[in-house]
């Protein structure tokens, strides 16, 4: 079916985060197609079965928690869905958080009654289906908030940046201004997204990484200014204007070192399951997809730190 075509494109090729996750869904509401059964529609009269409740385990706190989209796509399929939201703090929650061994948040735990419905098979897919019967939204479609097996670690921010990534270097410049503010730490990872770029990418990438291993103190200001400068000049034009030492730079990057560099910053990637710039890492297990910085929104995350 297109829907299911569709789908598992975009659970393939896109890690979803809180509210950037279904902005690469929402066209699925738009493409599907009617079913190419005409006399199916006929026979099919959604939300027949009992009502199908599905049970939501999330952090309540969090402003950008955002669980109206993945609401949202499974209203689409079961219109006769209904939902019951609790903080994964409650007692409910971390009996089932325990039993399913939930390792990220929101989680959405749907009634296997859903199993009833005539598109069940065509969409069965999007679930992970438990032996005791229960059904999970799969993460991909549920989107990630919290980590809940990341040790939470007190003010502190990660942010994963693309180079080549639109409003890159303004929410660089918001987070270091932001960090000096409210006193905590700003530490700048890596991303090679999929989209066609200019220049060299995974070059530009041990550039970076080199001189923060070299000049930790100097690294964000030349990040900031090299996002300005990659479409009209070469990394080594960026590294005078910051007057940093090329050939100390140049030394590292054809050293064994480089590669531990690259593979630490990749190795955390692939474990937060990133594949998009303009991402941040709140206290080591809150993650969040970002367009602009809000600061007042983000210090409500280092309140009482």
């Amino acid at each position: 079916m297109v829907f299911e075509k569709i789908a598992k494109k975009v659970i393939f090729l896109v890690f979803v985060i809180s509210g950037c996750f279904l902005l690469s869904l929402s066209f699925i509401y738009a493409e599907e197609s009617v079913s190419e059964c005409e006399e199916c529609k006929v026979d099919y009269i959604p939300g027949v079965t009992k009502d199908v409740e599905t049970l939501i385990v999330t952090d309540k706190n969090c402003s950008f928690c955002d669980i109206k989209i993945p609401q949202k796509l499974l209203k689409s399929k079961f219109p006769g869905i209904s939902f019951v939201v609790v903080d994964y703090k409650s007692k409910q929650a971390k009996k089932l958080i325990d039993q399913y061994e939930v390792k990220i948040l929101p989680c959405f735990f749907v009634d296997p009654l859903v199993k009833e419905e005539k598109i069940f098979d065509e969409v069965k897919f999007i679930f992970e289906d438990k032996k005791d019967g229960k059904l999970l939204l799969r993460k991909e479609l549920s989107g990630i908030c919290v980590y809940l097996d990341r040790k939470e670690v007190n003010k502190k921010v990660d942010l994963f940046l693309d180079f080549y990534k639109k409003g890159t270097s303004e929410i660089l410049d918001d987070l270091i201004n932001f960090s000096k503010e409210v006193k905590i730490s700003l530490d700048i990872h890596f991303i090679i997204s999929k989209d066609k770029k200019i220049g060299y990418p995974r070059e530009e990438v041990r550039v970076a990484l080199a001189i923060s291993e070299l000049y930790p103190d100097g690294a964000n200001n030349y990040i900031y200014r090299r996002i300005k400068d990659i479409a009209s000049s070469s990394w080594i034009d960026t590294v005078e204007k910051e007057g940093l030492d090329y050939k100390k730079i140049r030394n590292l990057m054809t050293s064994p070192l480089i590669y531990q560099l690259v593979d630490k910053n990749q190795e955390l990637v692939e474990d937060l399951m990133i594949g998009d710039g303009n991402v941040i890492l709140i206290n080591n297990n809150k993650i969040f997809k970002v367009f602009n910085i809000d600061k007042e929104e983000l210090k409500s995350f280092f309140k009482g730190e």
